[in-house]
């Protein structure tokens, strides 16, 4: 295992105990909690295979689901961002990019924040919709995504802070 290999790995386990042990246990109106393990699928290295992101998103998500006892909700919504990423990269970061991951300088704050934002938004969107999975609470589901969006969507900037941004 090389040392890129083993520092994703070491973010995958800390992000997913930290959301586990300490993120999940700050409720907020019965449900809203932020979500900060999306912070592994948004770091993850820009060049990285689609499939092993999705793969990747994919566990994350189990991972949680497993220790949470929840119904799938995070896998689907995990997974999604995943899948949506290489698009998303494409639209708020531009069809050519020479960026390495979100901790590079060169990228711009608002293409960054309209890269966490789509994605974070989209999660948020896409698990509420499936925990609750009814037409009838659409109010219910969007105002809890709106919510939930803000609150991890500064959670995440909050970690991106505490990491220093390369020059690649």
């Amino acid at each position: 295992m090389n040392r890129a290999s083993s520092r994703l790995f070491a973010r995958f386990l800390c992000l997913l105990i930290l959301q586990v042990l300490v993120f999940n246990q700050w409720v907020l109106f019965g449900s809203i909690f932020p979500c900060v393990y999306i912070f592994f699928i948004l770091s993850y290295p820009f060049e990285a295979n689609p499939q092993e992101v999705t793969l990747v998103g994919f566990l994350l998500g189990l991972s949680l689901d497993l220790l949470t006892q929840s119904p799938g909700a995070h896998t689907i919504a995990t997974l999604s961002i995943a899948a949506f990423r290489p698009a998303v990269i494409a639209i708020s970061l531009g069809l050519i990019t020479d960026f390495s991951s979100i901790f590079s300088r060169r990228i711009k704050n608002l293409n960054l924040f309209y890269f966490i934002g789509i994605l974070t938004w989209t999660h948020q969107l896409i698990y509420f919709t499936v925990l609750y999975f009814s037409g009838e609470a659409w109010l219910q589901i969007l105002t809890r995504s709106l919510v939930q969006f803000i609150l991890s969507g500064l959670f995440i900037f909050l970690v991106l802070s505490l990491y220093s941004r390369d020059d690649s």
